[in-house]
């Protein structure tokens, strides 16, 4: 994945910015979340950083449903996460 500039992550770092630990140690820092509810495209968009500095943007149904997107604007399929899992826990959070 792609680095991104120290820069980026200042101006894009939220006052309310979460971070989110996996079970293997992993954390995920939710740097940018842009809510579409209510449009044709009803999705909340999470931006994420990792420790290493890896960004990617996750995309939740806010039914337990995500798929990822990676720098290069690749999308997975819409995948469940389990209800313990570190991504459900993002989803939770930024389907409020």
């Amino acid at each position: 994945m792609m680095k991104i500039a120290a820069l980026f992550i200042a101006l894009a770092l939220p006052a309310a910015a979460q971070t989110f630990e996996a079970s293997n140690g992993e954390r995920f820092r939710v740097v940018e979340i842009r809510d579409s509810r209510g449009t044709s495209n009803p999705f909340v968009r999470a931006g994420v950083v990792t420790d290493d500095g890896d960004y990617f943007a996750l995309l939740f149904d806010c039914n337990g449903h995500y798929l990822v997107v990676d720098p290069a604007g690749r999308e997975t399929p819409w995948r469940s996460a389990p209800p313990r899992s570190v991504l459900a826990q993002v989803g939770r959070s930024v389907c409020r």
